[in-house]
């Protein structure tokens, strides 16, 4: 499904809220403003889409800078603000889509796997390794090293 059918499609506000500070003109700044403010409304898009759906966004990577300013959203919900410089690294991950290519995968090689436990087993495996091993970058140690130093 391309972007503008997903936004068309989806609810501001069910499960999640977009707040993208412009600037006073009304663009966004930055070199790469429009194209870090699609990406983010292609992410929303899919995270408000059923669960079930094959392009259903579970969850996003967003690298940026944590500023030390705040914003409150519509909810009430004070939220910091992140400065994000570059697309690069943005990423919605589709949980589904990677769990139906796995059985996909397991049904080639052996027939009798029963579909419904596997999806279940895969769903909670990868729900593991995404709290277990959250990293919010928070702290220097947490972030990448530099390949060359």
């Amino acid at each position: 499904m391309d972007r503008d059918k997903q936004g068309e499609q989806g609810k501001q506000g069910e499960q999640g809220e977009l707040f993208i500070p412009q600037n006073k003109v009304g663009r966004l700044v930055g070199a790469f403003g429009a194209d870090i403010y699609d990406i983010m409304q292609y992410m929303l898009a899919g995270q408000i889409l059923p669960e079930d759906d094959e392009d259903y966004i579970e969850r996003v990577s967003i690298p940026g800078l944590l500023t030390d300013e705040t914003v409150r959203l519509f909810s009430g919900q004070i939220v910091p603000v992140l400065k994000v410089n570059s697309p690069r690294g943005m990423y919605g991950w589709k949980v589904n889509t990677l769990i139906e290519s796995a059985l996909q995968t397991v049904s080639a090689e052996q027939e009798t796997a029963d579909e419904t436990i596997m999806r279940r087993s895969l769903s909670s495996f990868l729900n593991r390794v995404y709290y277990d091993l959250r990293n919010l970058g928070q702290m220097a140690r947490d972030r990448a090293a530099p390949a060359f130093g």
